[in-house]
């Protein structure tokens, strides 16, 4: 089950969502005093309060700005986690693997 990660990927006869500058900031504020909070999509919609329709298109934006970040198991989480020696890494997008060797 591949998941959207951008709003250009969405059949383009839906209408425009309602994902203001607000919404967004309250979602990345959430993130950032939550350390280590990891969402389903379901869940994030329950959490703000949001039609499944904006919640994805917020979703979606925070990923595309690298803010946030969907795990391999389908979680919405913080793009970066801090690594050994303090760089930063992402976490590669839903259903890719990375390519090892």
């Amino acid at each position: 089950m591949a998941a959207h990660s951008s709003l250009e990927s969405l059949p383009p006869e839906l209408p425009e969502f309602p994902v203001t500058a607000a919404l967004l900031q309250r979602i990345r504020t959430e993130y950032s005093e939550i350390p280590g909070l990891k969402l389903t999509a379901a869940q994030a919609q329950r959490l703000w309060g949001l039609d499944r329709e904006t919640s994805h298109a917020a979703l979606a934006t925070l990923v595309d700005a690298a803010f946030l970040s969907r795990s391999l198991n389908g979680l919405f989480v913080m793009a970066t986690t801090t690594r050994q020696g303090g760089r930063v890494a992402l976490e590669p997008p839903s259903g890719h693997m990375p390519n090892r060797g």
